[in-house]
């Protein structure tokens, strides 16, 4: 990336580490990719939380794809449809629940369950902010993971569908696609409006397991490599490659 965003974080604790677990959290994440930034809203309630890209962060962030200059070897996905997407997880029952965008343009809901990671502690460590971090990676769906966590908050929750980890997850990069989740800010005060957003994805979306999620998502990214060769102009040496969160 040609622009490299610095995010300081600041944080005041006024209790125990202890009661961490027992609060409710908001925690803000920015994303970055191909150079442009949407902010992420995590609600946690201690059994469930949700992962929100609110409608208009993706309004924007479209707004911003469009103002950049053309690419000819890519191919966008239209995600703007005036509703939030939302990842639940629910850390008793082990099941998650999230509103996904198909590489068509459609949006479906996709029955998964919480991750198992096989993460490798490292002895490097830094600080973040206020926090002190500790790197771990590990491999998932075919995507090479490096993030830090902290034991200062000592929750197994993370970004997007990462936990597992002895602390928060403060930054989380997929390796494999240039995709990072960068912390921003974190909040004890939780309203009862923002713990009435701890719920799965509600509307008509179609609902898929996720084996059936990933069968459409692979024939629809062979559309999309046969689309950009041929857009090429030289079908059998066009050049394709997809940045996408996970291997399907």
């Amino acid at each position: 990336m040609k622009n490299i965003l610095i995010f300081s974080l600041f944080f005041t604790f006024q209790t125990g580490l202890s009661a961490f677990a027992q609060n409710t959290l908001v925690l803000k994440y920015k994303f970055l990719v191909n150079g442009q930034s949407v902010d992420y809203t995590m609600y946690y309630n201690g059994t469930a939380s949700v992962f929100i890209l609110k409608d208009s962060e993706i309004k924007q962030f479209e707004k911003n794809r469009g103002d950049a200059p053309p690419n000819s070897n890519q191919m966008n996905v239209n995600m703007n449809d005036n509703q939030d997407f939302v990842l639940y997880k629910n850390y008793q029952t082990q099941q998650m629940k999230s509103r996904e965008v198909v590489f068509d343009g459609s949006k479906c809901i996709v029955l998964d369950t919480l991750p198992s990671f096989e993460w490798t502690l490292l002895p490097e460590r830094k600080k973040i902010g206020e926090l002190n971090c500790q790197k771990a990676t590990t491999t998932w769906r075919c995507s090479q993971y490096e993030v830090w966590f902290t034991a200062d908050i000592a929750l197994s929750i993370g970004p997007w569908k990462l936990n597992g980890l002895p602390g928060l997850i403060v930054e989380a990069n997929n390796t494999s696609v240039g995709h990072k989740y960068s912390l921003s800010s974190l909040s004890k005060s939780v309203t009862p409006e923002m713990l009435a957003e701890i719920q799965p994805p509600q509307g008509k979306d179609r609902v898929y397991p996720f084996n059936v999620y990933a069968e459409i998502q692979k024939k629809e990214l062979k559309k999309m490599e046969v689309f950009l060769k041929a857009k090429a102009g030289n079908p059998e040496s066009g050049q394709f490659k997809a940045n996408i969160p996970e291997c399907f």
